[in-house]
């Protein structure tokens, strides 16, 4: 990680912060871009889901750290509130039994199945 920020960041990690422009979602896309410890995916329903839980979460740290100010100042923090705990994925399969009730009259039951992280 240290490699990273020394060859795209000039060995700052204010540097990459910068970058994104006071924006958190910026922020997010960065880290999971440069960094593979950041980009949490997994397969649902046949397609790739980016949930980069870790970035967004490093996002909410540093806004947390700073108050909002400085470092931590982002136009956009509201926009990265969707952290993958169990309420996730409870309306995941609300929305999901809820798809699957109207394209059909008589569906039964969905349950959502665990998401699994790709490599």
């Amino acid at each position: 990680m240290l490699e990273l920020i020394k060859q795209d960041f000039d060995g700052s990690v204010v540097e990459l912060i910068e970058s994104a422009e006071g924006s958190a979602g910026k922020l997010v896309n960065l880290l999971a871009h440069h960094f593979d410890a950041f980009r949490d995916e997994s397969r649902f329903d046949g397609k790739q889901v980016r949930i980069l839980k870790r970035a967004q979460i490093f996002v909410a740290d540093l806004w947390a750290a700073f108050g909002g100010e400085g470092y931590g100042d982002f136009d956009d923090i509201d926009d990265i509130t969707m952290f993958a705990g169990k309420s996730t994925r409870a309306r995941l399969q609300h929305s999901l039994t809820k798809r699957r009730l109207s394209s059909t009259t008589n569906a039964p039951h969905t349950r959502l199945p665990y998401l699994q992280p790709t490599a």
